[in-house]
């Protein structure tokens, strides 16, 4: 990255910055409030009951710009809304930032400031007591503490090979991976309440339980519970030591480093949380608690940037690795540049996180230590439950497909049809990949909603009454989007189902012609573009409707459009209408093969106003309903097949017959070519003669796309049986007649032009017998 780029990303990062800080201190203009929090600090004296456990800091007496005259001004409503407006909320917008800097101000002195405090917590813990005090409480929890261990770590040698056994149990499938997952996380959970059991026993024997040093010894403990705690969790997650009980999808080299980096976070975070709670307790100096809470901040989010950086390049390649494993031979250039670059947007969004939480901590003097705890943890324990639902998913759709494919189930079939061939499309991916995707995808959803919903009830954003009006519309139209989006999932996953089973199979051998489609599954395609339609016009109205837009008037606006395209748009209007009736009558279907007058193929696609033809040389014609006069279909019913042959003049015809019956039975009881036949095989005799051989035919009828498969057999049936019996195809050959005096006049040429003039001779016998044929080929049809 140049230096141009870099300065412009600094100055991107500072405008949206400077935006951020409007956005957190602007006012509510439409509720004529402040930004909660930003008003006042608390005002609950320092070490006083109310507001310690909720984390507050101790604060001076400072007023709130709430309570001052020039800002408690209700501001009028959008409907009568005037310059003052602006200009109220821009005043209190700046006071609000002066009170801000202000702040920070008071936290940046309050550095020189942590020493000294924390010097006078020791010095008030070793009052009434001997000098050194503090030092042997400190003593005294970490010698518990490593009791504690060592007694655990007994227990664990004790109980050694039950846990081995089931850590290398065999996890073939996932119902005994997850018993083994199961079993190894009421094992741990075991040991760590022997570790607080013993631990709290000795803790209530040996350090005193009233005072300062109660809250000092009390202190220690709870910071080495919630570290024990959250590497229990991280551990049962990550699983760094055994791969195959891991919950979370991560390699063994990413378990370890993410870890190792938890566990080293969760000391620094848990430890300078509690000397937080000492500096409330001992009425601490505000600007040192200010101090202490910025440098919980700085922590935390460098402990965050410190991963990022770190894993940037393997994240880089597990993207590459997921772009080529989802089956593409290269990944796409934007793909290549997100693993390049993944790790700015990230850092970017780490910065403007810890900005927004400094923010926070300078307008409410709160560390959020519990709220950071549990959005952080939050984020693996969804994480884990969306890999293991969509495994879950995974399992339950492998299990249906070896149901529907059991020997139970083929025994059923082959007792109700054992002479009907299984139609391949009837197998369980069709109706088990279309729905389970959209199961996955809504399941997904759920889980990101749910999420969402969690970290604003941490973090106390009341999502109904934040925003009044604005908040709830938003919130409706989600809802009515999420609805929308799963009900048209579930539909189409139904109907494309359906669809599927309908669709005639391709024929690589057809020419023009085809097996054809159904009628339900013609209308099943147009039935599944007018629910899209309708759905989208209910959600469009119902969203609309939810952010107060009157949509009465929209409907008669419509309504006049509507009349004035259809006056404007008249063969528009016909092309429809003529669609509609030529479905009503059942004119063509999805896949017939029609001839429309002009063009011809299989019909493709059908829109509003168009068909769609692919011929069968791989051309497309797109034809307006308007402008189709007939429909020549070819695949409804049955299809009629006339073979023609030629034989010579000597040629038994009678015999030809006979051969021609028995190649009808032989296909008959043929178990392929049988069932295709609808009527019989017969032979027509002689159909034409020309100057060198009997034409004859046969004629066959078959279902529509099977004539072709039936043609190349009978024609082979036909050489074969011809070969057995000494009867030859008579060969094109043109018989020249020369008069006498052109005879005499080609004795006197030379053998050259003799030859060209019999071969102009024989060209124009040929194209002439050649048009004759094909006026006969017309006639006939």
């Amino acid at each position: 990255m140049n230096l141009s780029a870099i300065r412009h990303l600094l100055l991107r990062i500072t405008a949206v910055c400077c935006l951020l800080l409007s956005v957190c201190i602007a006012p509510h203009a439409m509720a004529g409030l402040s930004l909660p929090g930003l008003s006042k600090p608390d005002q609950n004296p320092v070490g006083s009951s109310a507001g310690l456990e909720s984390g507050t800091a101790p604060t001076k007496e400072t007023g709130s710009l709430q309570d001052s005259p020039e800002t408690d001004i209700p501001v009028p409503s959008l409907r009568t809304a005037s310059p003052l407006v602006i200009d109220k909320i821009f005043k209190q917008t700046l006071e609000e930032s002066e009170y801000l800097v202000s702040r920070f101000r008071l936290q940046i002195h309050g550095i020189q400031h942590l020493p000294g405090e924390l010097a006078k917590i020791w010095n008030k813990i070793e009052d009434g007591h001997a000098p050194g005090y503090p030092l042997q409480l400190t003593l005294t929890a970490f010698a518990i503490i490593t009791t504690a261990l060592l007694i655990e770590y007994l227990v664990r040698r004790l109980t050694g090979p039950f846990r081995n056994l089931i850590v290398t149990f065999d996890t073939c499938n996932l119902m005994q991976r997850s018993w083994c997952i199961f079993l190894r996380a009421v094992s741990e959970c075991a040991f760590l309440l022997l570790f607080f059991f013993v631990s709290f026993i000795l803790y209530f024997i040996f350090l005193p339980r009233t005072g300062l040093p109660y809250l000092f010894g009390g202190s220690i403990f709870k910071a080495v519970y919630l570290v024990r705690i959250i590497h229990l969790i991280s551990t049962l997650l990550l699983a760094p030591r055994y791969s195959t009980l891991r919950i979370l999808p991560v390699s063994d080299w990413t378990a370890r480093f993410l870890s190792r980096w938890i566990f080293i976070g969760i000391i620094l975070i848990a430890f300078l949380g509690r000397i937080g709670f000492l500096f409330k307790k001992t009425h601490a100096d505000e600007a040192a608690f200010l101090a202490l809470a910025g440098l919980f901040v700085l922590v935390t989010c460098t402990i965050f940037a410190a991963i990022i950086l770190r894993s940037r390049k393997r994240v880089a390649e597990a993207i590459r690795r997921t772009e080529l494993h989802a089956g593409n031979e290269a990944a796409s250039p934007l793909i290549l540049r997100t693993a390049r670059t993944w790790y700015i947007p990230a850092m970017i969004l780490i910065f403007l996180l810890a900005f927004v939480w400094e923010i926070r901590v300078l307008s409410t003097g709160k560390i959020y230590f519990g709220k950071v705890l549990l959005s952080s943890m939050l984020l693996p324990i969804f994480f884990a439950a969306d890999h293991w639902g969509q495994k879950l998913f995974l399992f339950a759709f492998h299990r249906s497909c070896q149901q529907k494919s059991s020997p139970i189930n083929r025994n059923r079939t082959e007792e109700n049809g054992s002479q009907q061939s299984p139609d391949p499309r009837l197998t369980p991916d069709i109706f088990l990949v279309n729905y389970f995707p959209r199961l996955r995808t809504a399941y997904r959803l759920l889980l990101m909603a749910l999420f969402t919903f969690l970290v604003l009830s941490i973090w106390d954003i009341d999502i109904v009454h934040a925003g009044q009006a604005f908040t709830q519309s938003l919130l409706l139209v989600i809802t009515v989007l999420l609805i929308a989006y799963l009900i048209w999932h579930l539909f189409r996953s139904w109907i494309d189902t359906k669809i599927q089973l309908e669709i005639p199979e391709e024929d690589e051998e057809a020419d023009e012609g085809g097996k054809g489609g159904s009628r339900r599954g013609t209308l099943l395609l147009l039935f599944r573009k007018a629910v899209l339609t309708l759905l989208f016009i209910i959600t469009t109205m119902v969203v609309l409707t939810s952010v107060g837009v009157n949509i009465i008037p929209l409907l008669a606006g419509a309504g006049i459009l509507g009349l004035a395209i259809s006056f404007g748009a008249q063969s528009l209007i016909t092309d429809i209408f003529s669609g509609l009736f030529f479905l009503i009558d059942d004119a063509f279907r999805l896949g017939d093969y029609v001839d429309c007058g002009g063009a011809k193929g299989t019909v493709e696609h059908i829109s509003l106003r168009s068909l769609r033809l692919r011929h069968h040389r791989g051309m497309v014609h797109t034809i307006p309903f308007g402008q189709i006069a007939t429909v020549t279909n070819y695949t409804r019913d049955y299809i009629i097949m006339k073979l023609d042959f030629r034989v010579r003049y000597d040629t038994d015809v009678e015999k030809v017959r006979k051969i021609i019956k028995r190649i009808y039975k032989d296909l008959l009881a043929d178990p392929e070519f049988g069932p295709k036949l609808l009527g019989k095989l017969k032979s027509q005799g002689v159909y034409a003669m020309d100057d060198s051989a009997m034409i004859m035919r046969v004629k066959f009828t078959t279902r529509p796309g099977d004539q072709f498969v039936l043609r190349k057999e009978v024609y082979r049936r036909i050489q074969e049986a011809f070969r057995e019996h000494g009867i030859e195809f008579a060969h094109r050959n043109v018989t020249v007649y020369v008069p006498p005096e052109v005879k005499n006049d080609l004795q006197n040429r030379s053998p050259e032009e003799k030859i060209s003039k019999l071969g102009a001779a024989a060209a124009a016998a040929v194209i002439q017998g050649g048009e004759e044929q094909q006026q006969q080929k017309e006639d006939s049809r």
